[in-house]
């Protein structure tokens, strides 16, 4: 499990590295981004929030899939369709480890 979450954190490091993410949305202080390469869709998002992770994340409205370990889970979050098109649905890792020192 620790090799399975070291993997994750470094290939979300690489992404979040990559060039050409785009900013679509930013509303109080959240800004959301995209980043299309081929048929993958990824996203971020970033807000300050001033109450611990791991509060902040329990109020986001979506469906654990899987639990991994203590600190990481699977979400099924699904977004209502805007104006002419149809309802996206994402499959994400989120981890709430503390960073290393």
């Amino acid at each position: 499990q620790a090799y399975v979450s070291y993997s994750n954190i470094a290939a979300l490091t690489h992404l979040a590295a990559k060039p050409g993410w785009e900013i679509t949305s930013t509303l109080d202080d959240i800004k959301i981004w995209t980043h299309e390469e081929g048929d993958v869709l990824s996203f971020k998002v970033e807000m300050q929030v001033k109450i611990p992770s791991h509060l902040a994340f329990s109020l986001l409205t979506c469906e654990v899939l899987l639990a991994v370990n203590e600190d990481e889970k699977i979400y099924y979050i699904t977004s209502p369709p805007m104006t002419g098109h149809k309802p996206r649905d994402f499959v994400i890792l989120v981890s709430q480890r503390q960073p290393c020192k």
